[in-house]
């Protein structure tokens, strides 16, 4: 369940970590919900954990969570077509292939390659965090299920 909570950096606020304490006690595992793993794929007000600077961030989750002795799970996401170009740092709107409806550019392949990095930096966040686990998130439309659907993806590469 996407929360929209975020501060302007994918941090808590005062209100997000209302929510999180208050609606997840007593639960045994809460998801962290899509959090961003690239500055390109920005879609909503949602967590970030691309940078060292997120770190603390993603330690307040697992904080909150072990607290209330539930595990916490990350759901790590890239929005794809569907990131809000306001959003993205001067990045733009990136996708498997041009996709003028969406304002989208076809990402080249060094920067297919940095995403699959991304992924596994964002991991390596959520661990040193302390946080319990993580899910990838490939579907909804989201980038990574752009790449395995034929309207989205019109490349041959990959």
């Amino acid at each position: 369940m996407t929360v929209y909570d975020a501060g302007t950096d994918g941090e808590l606020t005062p209100a997000s970590r209302k929510f999180w304490h208050d609606r997840f006690n007593g639960f045994g595992m809460w998801i962290i919900p899509f959090t961003n793993v690239h500055p390109s794929g920005i879609g909503f007000e949602s967590p970030n954990a691309f940078s060292e600077d997120h770190l603390e961030n993603l330690k307040e989750y697992a904080r909150i969570s072990h607290e209330q002795g539930a595990k916490a799970v990350i759901q790590l996401a890239h929005a794809g077509v569907h990131a809000d170009k306001s959003m993205t740092r001067g990045n733009g709107v990136w996708g498997p292939s041009e996709l003028s409806y969406f304002g989208a550019r076809e990402m080249t392949d060094a920067e297919v390659h940095e995403i699959v990095h991304s992924f596994a930096y964002a991991t390596e966040l959520a661990i040193r965090a302390g946080l319990d686990g993580v899910e990838i998130h490939g579907a909804n439309g989201w980038l990574i299920q752009q790449f395995v659907s034929a309207t989205y993806n019109h490349r041959t590469n990959h």
